[in-house]
């Protein structure tokens, strides 16, 4: 299992649309799975976490495609967060949207954040 300092930042790519590729899929289940676990230790002890997802997507396509694009990213991971016993007043979504009009693969992406214990 991953420490709270590992799983500070993360990173998780987008192959297409909203959908993981299957390695990514691979690494958010288990990134999940153990920011679950120290969940359940913190909240357990009084203590709280937040998780803050940022949602991410090139600047190919129109402004519009590309929010609901970052902002879909960020619910699928807040979906896996919040099956795994994170509640959502622990998550906070946000987007980002590239400048440039070009395809930048890396930028089909979401941002984990873990702020806390407090």
């Amino acid at each position: 299992e991953a420490g709270l300092d590992e799983l500070r930042g993360g990173q998780f790519l987008f192959r297409d649309g909203v959908l993981l590729a299957e390695e990514e899929a691979v690494k958010l289940q288990r990134y999940v799975e153990s920011l679950a676990v120290i969940h359940d230790t913190v909240t357990s002890h009084g203590g709280t976490i937040s998780v803050n997802l940022t949602g991410l997507a090139d600047g190919s396509g129109s402004r519009e495609l590309n929010e609901a694009l970052a902002e879909g990213r960020a619910s699928v991971i807040k979906y896996s967060l919040v099956e795994a016993g994170i509640p959502e007043e622990d998550i906070h979504l946000g987007y980002e949207i590239a400048t440039a009009e070009e395809v930048d693969l890396k930028m089909r992406r979401v941002d984990i954040t873990v702020t806390g214990p407090r």
